[in-house]
């Protein structure tokens, strides 16, 4: 087992969309990191890695026990993150979690496991919604109502660098347990949860390692996302809207197909892929004149002062110092 490990969860319905994360992960550059795949659907797995160094662990029973407390969460699948030091084994020190729903631009993920962490418990990056929609005031009653501190920033949870040991010291899973316990919200199910017990003991790491696709078609040419998140409930394989480029669709189909998933992908209607398509000669002309997203996207990285490592490929974000979140200019 390697020191480091990248971790998704699933259930039986997000598998094909995990398997084809790994299927990326297992082409990385140099790869110096384990892969393992916690199954909430499942409680009998053949334990250790295989040969590529993926494994597989299943956690239902446990799982439904730790959240017995609870009887409204949508999907208990996402909250199996919130107990990741408990699943895994000894060995891992550093954990990079990722939602199934992402696609990975980059080649080299090693560098990103290299964070200085600074005794804090995870590095991510900014919610989108904190950004654009009125930056720090508009999620001031949101932080309020969870038990946040007002000057705490809030991360998306589909992308988190993981301090292991830190997290197991702090409790992190036991504090959850408590938030939900007591009745705490869970309108973004797990990420609710896991912002109200961390509550800005976190690093801030550029948008570019959690790229909401949507954010700025302009900015994700300039800066090159290293990791896209689709977030919402469209996906490139359940596209109705045909609201993303074929080339993350196909690719996707064709795994799917090649993993014995075919009717997994679902094609855009052709009426709304013929929209696309004649959308797509304006959108430079859109972008360069009404990407109010991407001006806003802009100052924020500009007022943001995000660290770096040694490799500038693998740039990284910087300490909310002393929970006092940056502001958007």
């Amino acid at each position: 087992m390697k020191p480091n490990v990248v971790v998704l969860t699933c259930d039986a319905g997000y598998h094909p969309p995990a398997l084809f994360v790994i299927s990326e992960l297992l082409r990385q550059k140099n790869r110096d990191f384990d892969i393992v795949l916690i199954r909430t659907d499942l409680d009998t797995v053949p334990p250790g890695l295989g040969p590529d160094g993926v494994m597989v662990i299943g956690v239902k029973q446990q799982l439904t026990a730790l959240l017995s407390c609870r009887n409204d969460l949508r999907s208990q699948s996402a909250f199996a993150r919130l107990f990741i030091d408990r699943w895994l084994p000894a060995p891992y020190r550093r954990v990079l979690y990722l939602d199934c729903d992402i696609w990975i631009e980059t080649e080299d993920l090693n560098g990103l496991f290299a964070i200085d962490m600074q005794n804090q418990v995870l590095a991510a990056v900014r919610d989108s919604r904190q950004v654009f929609h009125g930056g720090e005031l508009s999620f001031i009653a949101h932080k309020s109502r969870i038990g946040m501190r007002p000057s705490s920033a809030y991360f998306n949870s589909g992308v988190m660098l993981i301090d292991r040991q830190r997290w197991a010291a702090d409790g992190i899973g036991e504090a959850a347990v408590a938030y939900l316990a007591r009745g705490g919200a869970v309108d973004s199910n797990d990420q609710t949860v896991i912002n109200a017990v961390v509550d800005g003991r976190w690093l801030e790491l550029p948008p570019e390692w959690n790229w909401t696709y949507y954010a700025s078609r302009r900015l994700s040419k300039e800066l090159q996302p290293h990791i896209i998140h689709f977030v919402g409930s469209s996906k490139p394989w359940k596209d109705k809207r045909a609201r993303y480029p074929a080339k993350f669709g196909h690719a996707m189909r064709d795994f799917y197909v090649s993993a014995g998933y075919p009717s997994y992908y679902q094609p855009s209607p052709l009426l709304m892929r013929l929209r696309r398509s004649a959308s797509s000669a304006l959108q430079g002309l859109r972008d360069l004149v009404l990407d109010r997203r991407g001006r806003v996207l802009e100052r924020y990285v500009h007022a943001t002062r995000f660290a770096k490592l040694a490799d500038p490929v693998a740039s990284v974000g910087t300490q909310h110092a002393q929970g006092e979140a940056a502001r958007v200019a």
